[in-house]
C-alpha cells in the first residue's frame, strides 16, 4: 500500500507545516508588539507638536527613529527569550520576513486610506527623507531577530563554524 511507503515524507510535510505555523505565530506577535509600540510613539510625537502640517507623515522622522529601533530590539529580545526561538538563521529570518510582510501590508493600507481621505498632500509622497527612514527602519526591524544571535551565548555541543583562516592552515 502506498501509505506505508511514504510515511517519512508525510511526517516531513507535517513537520514543515508545524514549523510554518510556529514561524507565522511568532511573526504575528512580533509584528503586533512593534506596530502598537510604533503607533503609541507616533501619537506621542505628533501630539507634542502643536502645528501639524501633515497628518500622517512624520515631520522629523529622525526624532522618532531611535525610539522605534529601541522598541524593536526590546520586543525581539523578549520574544526570543520568552518563546525560546532556536539559534537558526533561516528560522529567525523567516520570523522577521513574515513580520515585514505584515508591516508593509498595514503601511500600504494606511497609506491608501490616507490618500483616499485626502489627508496626504502630494508633497508628502515625495519626501525622500521620510521614505529613507521608513525603509531603514523596516530593514532593521526584519533583521533584528537574526542579529540577536550574534549576541547570545552558545550552548555546549552546538555546531560552531570554523573560520576560513584556520581551515587553510590545516590543509597546508
Amino acid at each position: 500500500m502506498i501509505l506505508f511507503e511514504t510515511t517519512e515524507s508525510v511526517v516531513e510535510i507535517l513537520w514543515d507545516v508545524a514549523l510554518a505555523f510556529f514561524v507565522a505565530r511568532l511573526a504575528v506577535v512580533y509584528f503586533l508588539l512593534n506596530f502598537l509600540s510604533a503607533l503609541a510613539l507616533s501619537y506621542l510625537v505628533l501630539s507634542a507638536k502643536t502645528p501639524v502640517a501633515h497628518l500622517v507623515t512624520l515631520q522629523n522622522p529622525e526624532v522618532l527613529l531611535p525610539f522605534l529601533l529601541g522598541s524593536a530590539i526590546l520586543w525581539a529580545r523578549i520574544l526570543v527569550v520568552k518563546c525560546e526561538i532556536p539559534r537558526s538563521g533561516a528560522f529567525r529570518l523567516g520570523v522577521g520576513g513574515v513580520a515585514l510582510g505584515l508591516m508593509v501590508a498595514v503601511e500600504a493600507v494606511v497609506a491608501w486610506i490616507g490618500y483616499e481621505e485626502g489627508w496626504w498632500v502630494e508633497a508628502a509622497w515625495k519626501e525622500a527623507k521620510v521614505w529613507a527612514v521608513l525603509g531603514g527602519w523596516l530593514a532593521w526591524y526584519t533583521l533584528i531577530p537574526f542579529v540577536l544571535m550574534f549576541f547570545e551565548r552558545r550552548e555546549e555541543g552546538e555546531f560552531v563554524p570554523v573560520p576560513v583562516s584556520e581551515v587553510k592552515k590545516e590543509k597546508s
